[in-house]
């Protein structure tokens, strides 16, 4: 059954069109109360729901791209609550046994979404402005990205209350084991 009030649509491959205009996507106040209503009534249903909310959630982060990759605190919001969908995921998924569920994919959309956060999050730090989570993603690309190096000198670039912040140091500490 089609919702306009729920607004869930897949995503759907450009394949050599034209991309929408920002006026034919849905907005971002849209978005986070799409995102909104698939955290509260499908995440539950894990791990029966998995393939619906990465296609969901993948659609989501496209709109935002459409909207001139808006970085605003929809935008921001909305790809923190993707990146946590996505870690929570892996971890429900890895005690399912579901042979159409791909790793592989999981990870990839998650490392997108936290890719996506960090240019937001220097976005915004450029313009004076504060990201209360910052240290949280930070934290969650050092893990997962353990064997990368050139983290540890990106690290030291970030503004002393990032650094500071005990959930980094946390990941610091265990990306050190």
């Amino acid at each position: 059954k089609i919702s306009r009030n729920l607004a869930l649509k897949t995503f759907m491959r450009p394949s050599g069109q034209a991309p929408s205009l920002p006026s034919d996507v849905r907005s971002p106040d849209v978005l986070q109360k799409t995102l909104n209503y698939i955290i509260e009534n499908l995440l539950p249903q894990l791990p029966e729901s998995q393939s619906f909310i990465w296609d969901r959630t993948r659609s989501i982060r496209q709109d935002f791209t459409f909207q001139n990759n808006y970085s605003g605190y929809e935008s921001i919001d909305c790809h923190e609550k993707i990146c946590r969908i996505h870690i929570l995921s892996l971890h429900v998924m890895a005690g399912a046994n579901n042979p159409d569920y791909q790793q592989q994919q999981e990870v990839e959309q998650f490392n997108n979404s936290l890719q996506t956060l960090t240019h937001m999050y220097k976005d915004i730090r450029s313009r004076g402005g504060f990201c209360p989570n910052e240290a949280e993603f930070r934290s969650y690309e050092l893990i997962s990205k353990i064997k990368d190096h050139e983290l540890d000198r990106y690290l030291q670039t970030l503004p002393k209350y990032i650094q500071d912040d005990p959930i980094l140091q946390r990941a610091v500490m265990l990306r050190n084991l």
